[in-house]
C-alpha cells in the first residue's frame, strides 16, 4: 500500500533530474529500512500478552504465541524441554515476563532479536562465548591447519586457509593451546577477551634427526635440499582412525584432507599443497617400504548415486606404523616421475628389535561416532500446496479437491496425496497444528510436525584389536602384527570387517650382504555400504525431501497391504500389488528407506597382498647395489541385487549384478648408491636406479 501512495504523489510532480531522483530513492529505502527496525524494537518493547494456557506442551505455547503476535521462534526441533505441559493464566504481559515464565524450569533461555525475532538456544551454549582470531608466522604470513584447542579438552577447531579460527568457549575454559607442526605450540590466557591473534614462531631443528626420502632412503635432514615432513608412527596410530590416511588432518602444512562421508570403509580424499588439476585426480602416490601401491577407488559413485567403495590406503593398518613421510615439490618427487606429480607419502612399517627377548604388544580401541552437523528442519507447514491440503476424502470415500470440499461442505478429512509434482508432495501445504488428517496412504493421522527423521540412523560403531610379537637376535630380526577391525555403519545392516597380517624379517646375511623382506596380507568384507549422491535409496537424500508431516512409522512398514492399495491417493494402481515396496512419492527417485534395509544387499570382498623381498651389498666401504622387487596384488568380488517388489527397477522384477577385478602391480629396481666423505663436515652421495614397473588390471561382472 505504502509503495502504491508513493507512486501516485510521484505521479504528479515535474520531471527531476535523475541524479536528485537516486538520492531520494536511496534515502527513501534507507528510510524504511530504519523505519522497520525501529518499529520491531518499539513493537517488542510494548506488545503485552493475555493468555490462558491449560496443560499444552511448551511447543504449543510458542505456537499461540506466534499466531497472536509478530514474534517468531527459532528453535531446534529436537529439544525435549518444548514437550514440557505448562497451565497457567497471565494477564498483561511483555514478552520478556511470558519467555520467563514458560522458560523456567528448562535447559533453554531465549533472546529476542531484531525483525521480533526469537531464538531459543539451550543454557549450556548460551553461557558460551566466541573468540576469533588469525594465527601467523613471525612474518606475518597467515597459517592453515593450525590445531586451537581449549586446555585440558578436546574441544578445538583448526584454522582455515588464511589463518582465520572462531571458538565457542565454555564458561570454564581459561586457556587455549595453538600448536603446529614445526612450530613451538603456544598457551593464551582466555580472559574477558573476544580476539586472539597469534604468532608462532619456527621451532629448534634438531640437525642430526633422520628422515626417510624417496626410495626409502634414509638422510639427515640437513643433507637434504627439498620439503620432507614426517609424522611418528606413535601419532598415526593414537588418531584411531580405520583410515590411515585421516591420521594426517592437521599434523602437516599443506596437506588437506577430507574425511569420507561414506562411513569408516569409504575413501578419503588428501590433497598436497592443493589441487593441481581440474580434470584428473589430485591424490598423492603412496609408496610403502618402497613399493608403490595401488590407490584406485574403484567404481567411484557419481551425481548420480553409486557407492564409495574405499581405496587402497584404507588398508593399512596404522599400528604397523613406523613413520610417514611427505614429500612435495617436483624434487622431492622427481624419482617416481609423473606418478608423483601431486607428490608422495612415504610409509616406512614397523620392523624388529635386536633384543633376545621376545616382545608382545596387545591394544584395543573402542570408538563411537554421531553426525556433527544435520539439517535444520522447518516445523511450520506441512505436506501439501499454497497453505493448504491438496485434496479431501469424504466420509463415503469420494475423493475432492480441498477448494471442492470447502465449497460443497463435504464431511470428511483432508487427505495428501503422492502424485508426481513435487509442489504437491513437498512441505508446502497448510500449518501444522494436530488436525486430523488422511496420509497419502489413507491412515488417518495428526497433522504434526514429525522428530528429526534422522533418527533412522544408528551411531558409528568401530572395535579394532592389535597382537604384535617381535625379537630377534645380533644378526635377524623379525615382528609379525596381526589386527582386526569391526565397524558398524550409521545406516543399519552396514558393516564391515577387516583383517590384516604383517611379517617382516630383516636379517645380515654376511657382513656385506643384508637381506629385508615384507609381507601384509589383507582381508575386508563390507556389506551394504549406503547409496550415495542422487539416488533413489541414498536414505539421507529421501530424509531432506520427505514433508514434515509424514511420520516414520507410515514407512516402517514398507509392503503395501490391500487396504492402503484401496485408500491410497496419487498411485498409480496398476503399479501396485500387495507386498511391493511401499514408498511416499509415486517418481523412481524415491525409494523406502526401510525395504532398502531389508530388501536390497550389497556385499564386497578384498583379498590382498602386499609384500617385497630386498638384498643389499657393499661392495666397497663407498659403495652399495641394492636388488629390490615388489608387488600389490589384489582380487575384489562385489555382489549387488534387489529384491523382487522395488520400485525404481524394471517393471519392479528386482535386478542382481555380480563383478570381479583382479588388480596387480610390480616394481622392481636396481639401485647403485655411493657416499664420499670428502671432509670432516662435508660428503656426497650419488645413486643410479634402473626401475621397471607392471601394472595388470582386469574386470568382469554378469547380472541381470
Amino acid at each position: 500500500m505504502k509503495k502504491k501512495h508513493l507512486r501516485r504523489w510521484c505521479h504528479h510532480l515535474q520531471p527531476l533530474p535523475l541524479k536528485f531522483l537516486r538520492v531520494m530513492k536511496l534515502s527513501v529505502i534507507l528510510t524504511c529500512v530504519l523505519s522497520a527496525n525501529l518499529m520491531a524494537s518499539v513493537y517488542s518493547q510494548h506488545a503485552r500478552f493475555d493468555l490462558n494456557i491449560n496443560d499444552q506442551s511448551i511447543r504449543n505455547v510458542l505456537k499461540t504465541i506466534e499466531d497472536k503476535s509478530e514474534f517468531r521462534f527459532f528453535y531446534n526441533d529436537g529439544f525435549a524441554d518444548l514437550d514440557k505441559k505448562l497451565t497457567f493464566d497471565v494477564t498483561d504481559k511483555s514478552i520478556e515476563e511470558l519467555m520467563s515464565l514458560v522458560l523456567s524450569n528448562t535447559a533453554v533461555s531465549y533472546k529476542v532479536m531484531d525483525n521480533n525475532f526469537i531464538v531459543i538456544t539451550p543454557k549450556e551454549l548460551a553461557k558460551q562465548h566466541q573468540i576469533t582470531g588469525v594465527v601467523t608466522d613471525k612474518k606475518g604470513t597467515p597459517l592453515p591447519g593450525v590445531n586451537v584447542v581449549i586446555k585440558g579438552t578436546t574441544i578445538g577447531v583448526v584454522t582455515g586457509t588464511n589463518g582465520e579460527y572462531t571458538i565457542a568457549i565454555p564458561e570454564n575454559a581459561t586457556t587455549l593451546v595453538f600448536s603446529f607442526i614445526g612450530m613451538d605450540s603456544q598457551e593464551i590466557i582466555i580472559g574477558e577477551q573476544t580476539t586472539i591473534n597469534v604468532s608462532l614462531s619456527e621451532a629448534a631443528v634438531n640437525l642430526q634427526e633422520v628422515v626417510v626420502t624417496a626410495l626409502g632412503i634414509k638422510k639427515e635432514s640437513k643433507a637434504i635440499g627439498y620439503s620432507v615432513s614426517q609424522v611418528k608412527g606413535d601419532d598415526v596410530a593414537q588418531a584411531h582412525e580405520t583410515n590411515v590416511a585421516n591420521a594426517l588432518s592437521g599434523k602437516i602444512s599443506g596437506v588437506f584432507v577430507s574425511r569420507p562421508a561414506s562411513g569408516a570403509a569409504g575413501s578419503s580424499k588428501v590433497v598436497i599443497r592443493g589441487n593441481n588439476s581440474l580434470r584428473t585426480n589430485s591424490q598423492p602416490l603412496y609408496v610403502v617400504d618402497g613399493v608403490p601401491i595401488t590407490n584406485l577407488s574403484e567404481d567411484a559413485s557419481t551425481q548420480w548415486g553409486g557407492f564409495d567403495y574405499g581405496d587402497g590406503i584404507s588398508n593399512i593398518n596404522p599400528e604397523d606404523i613406523e613413520t610417514m613421510s611427505v614429500l612435495k615439490g617436483p624434487n622431492a618427487t622427481a624419482l617416481y616421475g609423473q606418478r608423483g606429480n601431486n607428490g608422495v607419502i612415504l610409509i616406512t612399517t614397523k620392523s624388529g628389535s635386536q633384543k633376545k627377548k621376545i616382545g608382545i604388544n596387545y591394544s584395543s580401541d573402542y570408538s563411537v561416532g554421531t553426525a556433527l552437523v544435520i539439517p535444520d528442519f522447518q516445523n511450520v507447514y506441512g505436506q501439501g500446496y499454497n497453505g493448504t491440503f491438496t485434496n479431501f476424502r469424504g466420509d463415503d470415500g469420494t475423493v475432492y479437491t480441498m477448494a471442492n470440499a470447502t465449497n460443497l461442505g463435504i464431511s470428511g478429512l483432508p487427505q495428501a496425496s503422492a502424485g508426481r509434482d513435487k509442489l504437491t508432495r513437498g512441505s508446502w501445504g497448510a500449518k501444522m497444528e494436530g488436525q486430523q488428517y488422511r496420509d497419502q496412504f489413507g491412515h488417518v493421522g495428526t497433522f504434526d510436525p514429525q522428530p528429526n527423521t534422522y533418527d533412522f540412523f544408528d551411531p558409528d560403531k568401530t572395535f579394532t584389536n592389535n597382537l604384535s610379537i617381535d625379537g630377534g637376535t645380533g644378526k635377524t630380526n623379525y615382528r609379525f602384527s596381526a589386527s582386526n577391525t569391526h565397524n558398524s555403519g550409521f545406516v543399519p545392516s552396514n558393516t564391515m570387517d577387516r583383517n590384516t597380517f604383517n611379517l617382516k624379517v630383516n636379517s645380515e646375511l654376511t657382513p656385506k650382504l643384508h637381506f629385508e623382506a615384507m609381507a601384509n596380507y589383507i582381508n575386508q568384507k563390507v556389506v551394504n555400504r549406503p547409496r550415495l549422491s542422487d539416488a533413489a535409496d541414498n536414505p539421507a537424500y529421501l530424509f531432506i525431501s520427505m514433508p514434515r508431516s509424514m511420520s516414520l512409522e507410515s514407512l516402517q512398514s514398507y509392503a503395501w497391504t490391500q487396504e492402503e492399495i484401496d485408500n491410497q491417493l496419487g498411485f498409480s494402481a496398476s503399479s501396485l500389488a500387495v507386498g511391493r515396496e511401499k514408498t511416499y512419492a509415486t517418481n523412481s527417485s524415491t525409494a523406502n528407506p526401510y525395504w532398502t534395509i531389508h530388501n536390497q544387499h550389497n556385499e564386497d570382498q578384498r583379498d590382498r597382498i602386499i609384500g617385497y623381498f630386498k638384498l643389499s651389498y657393499d661392495i666397497t666401504p663407498w659403495l652399495k647395489v641394492i636388488a629390490k622387487t615388489g608387488t600389490d596384488y589384489y582380487n575384489d568380488q562385489k555382489l549387488f541385487y534387489r529384491n523382487e517388489g522395488t520400485w525404481s527397477t524394471t517393471n519392479k522384477n528386482g535386478d542382481y549384478q555380480e563383478s570381479f577385478t583382479r588388480v596387480r602391480e610390480t616394481n622392481s629396481d636396481i639401485l647403485f648408491a655411493s657416499n664420499f666423505k670428502i671432509g670432516e663436515d662435508l660428503s656426497f652421495s650419488l645413486c643410479r636406479r634402473k626401475p621397471t614397473e607392471f601394472l595388470f588390471k582386469k574386470s568382469w561382472s554378469f547380472g541381470k
